[in-house]
């Protein structure tokens, strides 16, 4: 992305269309999502027991414009894959969600949520908006970024728009 100077204590800058990257990430021994490794059930209130119309497979072969569009509503959101379990799991916010990747009924896939907020929920929203707005790429959307750290965002098309998201550091 390339930021610009837009006023004495601001700058502002759309995300590059072209994808660019260091190298690939690799999970670690601690990493909790790596070798298929269980992450049982965080502490505080049983979990929550569902369904879902969202494939879970959907998110296991997401783009990079999807990927940071989770990450706008569910910011350090990491997705992964316990083939052994046949689920995928999501952590974020010191919540998880695991999906099963076998349909229960009428194409609605098994969901356990648990933690603070409920994970699966907000994943099902933020793609139900993706999706509404034609799958917004990233040069759709923009930093804005004053001095002042608590007023920094992303927006979507325009600064006034209905969609703004506060920006995480």
């Amino acid at each position: 992305m390339v930021l610009r100077k837009t006023a004495t204590d601001e700058v502002t800058g759309r995300f590059d269309p072209e994808l660019a990257g260091f190298m690939p990430l690799h999970a670690s021994v601690d990493d909790p999502l790596a070798l298929d490794r269980w992450l049982g059930f965080a502490p505080g209130p049983i979990p929550y027991h569902d369904s879902t119309t969202l494939g879970p497979t959907t998110l296991l072969g997401a783009s990079l414009d999807l990927l940071l569009w989770l990450d706008l509503h569910l910011p350090d959101v990491n997705i992964g894959h316990a083939p052994t379990r046949q689920r995928v799991i999501v952590t974020a916010a010191g919540s998880y969600a695991e999906a099963g990747l076998d349909t229960v009924e009428n194409r609605r896939w098994p969901v356990l949520q648990g933690g603070p907020c409920r994970l699966w929920d907000t994943l099902e929203h933020a793609m139900q908006q993706w999706q509404r707005l034609d799958h917004p790429g990233r040069n759709r959307r923009v930093i804005t970024a004053p001095d002042h750290e608590l007023s920094r965002y992303v927006w979507l098309d325009d600064p006034d728009s209905a969609y703004a998201w506060p920006l995480t550091t």
